[in-house]
C-alpha cells in the first residue's frame, strides 16, 4: 500500500465519480481489475490502495494524482 493513512476525501471522491459515471461498485472493480470484495474494503476504509490501484483509479476515474497522494497523510 502508499505510505501513511487513508483519508475518507478519497474515498467520498470515487463515490462521487460512480454517481457520476452511473457505475456500480461491482462495476467500478472490473474497471480497476480488482474484486468487488477488495472495493468493497477499499470504499469502507478497511483497506488502503496500492499505486497500481491509484494508477488506475487516476486513469479510469480521471481523478489527479496529485489528489490522489494528497489523500495521505504521514503517520
Amino acid at each position: 500500500p502508499l505510505p501513511g493513512c487513508f483519508s475518507s476525501l478519497l474515498i467520498d471522491k470515487i463515490y462521487d465519480k460512480m454517481k457520476e459515471m452511473f457505475i456500480t461498485q461491482k462495476e467500478l472493480a472490473e474497471m480497476l481489475n480488482i474484486t468487488e470484495s477488495r472495493m468493497s474494503s477499499i470504499l469502507n476504509g478497511k483497506r488502503q490502495i496500492n499505486l497500481k490501484i491509484a494508477q488506475e483509479i487516476r486513469n479510469k476515474l480521471g481523478i489527479s494524482a496529485d489528489f490522489i497522494m494528497d489523500c495521505y497523510c504521514c503517520k
